[in-house]
Parts: C-alpha cells; sequence; structure tokens
C-alpha cells in the first residue's frame, strides 16, 4: 500500500549523527487534518527499538522527531486517515554516533504556572500518545 509519502530532508540509506532526527515532508494523500502518521522504529534483526510514535498531518505536511539507536533502523511511515491505515512508507537510515564529541541533552523546561499543553488543534489529539495525559499529570505534580 502506498501514501504517497515524500520526503524532503532525509533520503533512503543516509547515515546521520544524531541520535534525534527530525524528518520533515508531505503526505499527497492526506485529505484531513485528523489525519496522522505512526512510525515505527526496528532495527536490522526487525526488533522495535521504540515505541510506536504517532505525528499529526496538516495541510499535507508533517515534522517528526525520530529517535535512533545506533546502527541501522528501519523506520515505516504509515498515514492512518480516521483511525484506518491507509498506506505505508519505509525509510532505512543508520545512526553513527560520533564519539570524540559529548552528548548532546535535551531539555524541556516548565514554568510553574504553566498549563503544560501542547499547542495543537483538537483534532489533531489522536495523533498524540494517551500517556501524555498521564505525564503531564505527574509533571505538573512535581513542578
Amino acid at each position: 500500500m502506498a501514501a504517497n509519502i515524500a520526503f524532503e530532508n532525509i533520503s533512503d540509506g543516509e547515515t546521520v549523527h544524531q541520535r534525534c532526527v527530525l524528518i520533515t515532508g508531505q503526505c499527497i494523500s492526506s485529505h484531513s487534518d485528523e489525519d496522522f502518521l505512526s512510525i515505527t522504529s526496528q532495527d536490522e534483526a526487525a526488533s522495535i527499538t521504540f515505541p510506536v510514535q504517532n505525528w499529526p498531518i496538516s495541510n499535507r505536511r508533517f515534522k517528526a522527531l525520530v529517535v535512533l539507536s545506533p546502527g541501522i533502523n528501519v523506520l515505516t511511515f504509515q498515514h492512518n486517515h480516521n483511525g484506518v491505515a491507509t498506506g505505508s512508507v519505509g525509510l532505512s537510515l543508520s545512526y553513527a554516533p560520533l564519539l570524540q564529541t559529548p552528548p548532546l541533552h535535551l531539555a524541556i523546561m516548565v514554568a510553574k504556572d504553566s498549563p503544560l499543553t501542547i499547542d495543537c488543534h483538537r483534532t489533531n489529539a489522536a495523533a498524540y500518545h494517551p500517556r501524555t495525559r498521564t505525564w503531564m499529570l505527574r509533571s505538573r505534580s512535581s513542578v
């Protein structure tokens, strides 16, 4: 099933040196702002390396922040429309960490008076992981 997904900033088989990669592209077969992409990450042995991630599609465009493990990562981008998978595309990336440079850690700071919400339209809520609400409640109690 082809999903007509085109990647704009990365190519199949490319080698990257960052653990997190922002992948941008277009999903031409998307006709609704309620559509989203599910991304599955596997290694060479077809073992799932990270949980499935869901990212919204808006105006037929998407941005997805994908976490990679060292070595070859086989990513499957699945287009979902009304909760039904309509097609998928594979992307193979090789992550080669640069060991001579210290690691860069991502820190997300939240102010004490923050409502801990994501700037996203309600119709795209299905594209986010259900545990986000649990994480937000835990974070709120620790702030």
